[in-house]
C-alpha cells in the first residue's frame, strides 16, 4: 500500500471514530437541551396563563363594579392577552400530553372568557338574573383554572424530577465514552506518528503555509517544489491552481476597468446629444428676429382696438406674450406660477379658435405657485391634449388642469382630456422615455415639443425619473399628472432641500 493510503486510511478511520463519538455526545446533548427546553417551555406558558388569568379576573372584577371605559379597554386588552397565552397552551402543553385534563383546560379557557363576556353583555342589558349566572360561573372556572394550573405544574416538576436524573445518567457515561474516545486516538496518533517521514510532513506543511498566504490575497509566493511521491501530485496541482485564480482576478479586474471606460463613454455621449439638442434649439430661436416680431404684433394690436376690435386685440398682445416667453432660454427655470400665465394665454388662443367645441378647467389650487419649474412644461402637455386627442371633437370636449399642493411639499399637476386616448402599446412606450424611437416622438404645433421632450428636461431638471404617470386607454381620454418636487436649485443644479 502506498504511503498516502496509508496516511488516508488512518487519517479517515481516526475522524470516523472520533465524528462517531461527538456525533453521539452532541446527539445526547441536543435532546436533553430540547426536553429542558419543553419544560421550561411549558413552565413559562403556564405561569403566563395563571398571571394574565388572575389579572383578568381583577379587571372584570373592577369593572362589574365601576363601569368606565379605561377599565372595559383594560379588560379587552387582558382578554386578549390571555387568548394569545391559550393559543401559544396548545402549541406546548397539547403537543406533548394529549389528555383529557389538557384538553378540558384548554377549552376551560375558552369557557371563561365566554362567560366573562355574558356577564358584561347582561349587565349592560340589565339582566341581573342572568348576569349574576354568568358571574358565578366566571368565579368557579376561574378557580377551577387556578386549581388545575397547579395541578399541571406539579407534573412538569415531576417530568423534570425524571428527566434530570436520566441526564445525570448519560452525562456520566458520556465523559466515560470522551475520556477513552480520547485516550485511544492519543496512543494511537503516536504510534501513527512516530513513524512518519519528514519528506512527507515537510512538503504538507509547505503547502499549508501557502494556503494561508494566498488566503490573504498574496499571490507572490513562491511554487511549492515538487516531489517524485505522492505529496507531489498535490503540490503541482496547487502551483497550476494558483496561477489560474491570478490570471482570472487580473482578467476580472481589466473587465471592471473596461467597463468603468465604457460606461463613463456612454454619459459623456448622452450628456453631449443633450447639449446638441440644446444647440439646436438655441439655433432655430435665434434665426427669428423677436424685436421685429414683438413691434409688429403690438402696431397690429393697437390698430385692432383702434378699429374697435378688443376682442382682436387682446388675442395679439397674448400671442406677443406668448412669443416672448417661448424665445426664454429652456435651461432656466420659470415659476409654476408663470407657466400657469403662459398656459392661460394659450387656452385664450385654443379658445377663439375652437369656440364651444372645447372647453379647458383650470382648476388651481396651491400655495406654492412660486416653485421653480423647466420651461414649457404644462403647455407642450395641454397642446398635445389639443391635437392628438380633442382636435376632430365636434362638441363637448374638455381639458381639465388640476394644481394641488401634495402633503411632503411637493406640487403635482394633471392634465386630464375625454378624447379618443392612447393605445396600451404606446402608452407603455411614452412611459420609458429612452426607449422611444425619434420618428416615434410626438410634437406640438407650436412649441415643437412633445410628451417624450417634457418627460427628459423634468428627468435632467431634477436629477430623477419617474415625475410622469400617464393614464390612457383608447376612447377613455388621457390623463398626465406631473409631480414637481419639493427642491431648491444651486448653482444650476437640483439638489435636494
Amino acid at each position: 500500500m502506498k504511503i498516502h493510503h496509508k496516511f488516508m486510511l488512518f487519517f479517515v478511520g481516526m475522524i470516523a471514530v472520533m465524528g462517531a463519538v461527538t456525533w453521539f455526545i452532541q446527539d445526547n446533548s441536543r435532546q436533553t437541551t430540547e426536553q429542558y427546553d419543553d419544560i421550561l417551555q411549558r413552565f413559562l406558558v403556564l405561569n403566563e396563563i395563571s398571571q394574565s388569568s388572575s389579572e383578568l379576573r381583577d379587571t372584570f372584577d373592577d369593572y362589574m363594579l365601576v363601569t368606565e371605559p379605561e377599565t372595559f379597554q383594560q379588560f379587552l386588552l387582558q382578554k386578549n392577552e390571555l387568548l394569545a397565552n391559550q393559543h401559544q397552551f396548545l402549541q406546548t402543553i397539547s403537543v406533548h400530553d394529549d389528555s383529557i385534563i389538557h384538553k378540558n383546560y384548554y377549552y376551560m379557557l375558552s369557557y371563561l372568557v365566554h362567560e366573562m363576556e355574558q356577564a358584561v353583555s347582561t349587565k349592560e342589558e340589565q339582566m341581573e338574573s342572568a348576569h349574576f349566572l354568568h358571574r358565578e360561573e366566571v368565579r368557579r372556572s376561574s378557580e377551577w383554572i387556578g386549581a388545575t394550573t397547579l395541578e399541571l405544574v406539579n407534573r412538569e416538576l415531576e417530568d423534570y424530577h425524571e428527566l434530570h436524573a436520566g441526564v445525570l445518567e448519560r452525562q456520566q457515561f458520556q465523559q466515560t465514552l470522551a475520556v477513552n474516545s480520547a485516550i485511544a486516538v492519543f496512543g494511537l496518533s503516536l504510534f501513527v506518528t512516530f513513524f512518519m517521514s519528514k519528506r512527507i510532513l515537510k512538503p504538507v506543511r509547505r503547502l499549508i503555509t501557502q494556503s494561508e498566504a494566498l488566503s490573504q490575497g498574496d499571490f507572490t509566493v513562491e511554487d511549492v517544489p515538487v516531489t517524485n511521491d505522492e505529496v507531489g501530485v498535490l503540490s503541482r496541482t496547487f502551483n497550476q491552481m494558483k496561477r489560474d485564480v491570478h490570471q482570472l482576478i487580473e482578467e476580472m479586474r481589466e473587465r471592471s476597468r473596461l467597463e468603468r471606460e465604457l460606461k463613463n463613454q456612454e454619459l459623456q455621449q448622452l450628456e453631449t446629444t443633450r447639449l446638441l439638442r440644446e444647440m439646436e434649439l438655441r439655433s432655430l430661436q435665434n434665426q427669428m428676429n423677436p424685436h421685429f416680431l414683438f413691434n409688429t404684433l403690438n402696431s397690429v394690436s393697437r390698430m385692432a382696438y383702434m378699429e374697435g376690435a378688443p376682442k382682436t386685440s387682446s388675442l395679439v398682445v397674448s400671442i406677443s406674450k406668448m412669443l416672448r416667453y417661448q424665445l426664454r432660454p429652456l435651461e432656466e427655470p420659470v415659476s409654476l406660477e408663470e407657466e400657469m400665465m403662459h398656459l392661460t394665454r394659450y387656452v385664450q388662443i385654443q379658445e377663439t379658435r375652437f369656440q364651444d367645441r372645447i372647453r379647458v378647467d383650470l382648476d388651481v389650487d396651491s400655495e406654492n405657485m412660486n416653485i421653480p419649474v423647466p420651461l414649457l412644461t404644462l403647455q407642450p402637455l395641454v397642446e398635445n391634449a389639443f391635437i392628438h386627442g380633442l382636435e376632430s371633437v365636434e362638441e363637448g370636449g374638455v381639458i381639465t388642469v388640476k394644481i394641488r399642493d401634495e402633503a411632503d411639499g411637493s406640487v403635482s399637476a394633471e392634465v386630464r382630456d375625454n378624447g379618443r386616448g392612447i393605445p396600451k402599446e404606446r402608452v407603455d412606450e411614452l412611459t420609458h422615455p429612452d426607449n422611444v424611437k425619434p420618428a416615434g416622438r410626438s410634437r406640438g404645433h407650436l412649441t415643437g415639443i412633445g410628451l417624450v421632450n417634457v418627460q427628459k428636461r423634468l428627468q435632467l431638471f431634477y436629477g430623477r425619473s419617474g415625475l410622469v404617470e400617464i393614464d390612457s386607454s383608447v376612447g377613455r381620454g388621457t390623463s398626465v399628472h406631473i409631480r414637481f418636487p419639493a427642491e431648491s436649485r444651486e448653482g444650476g443644479f437640483i439638489r435636494e432641500a
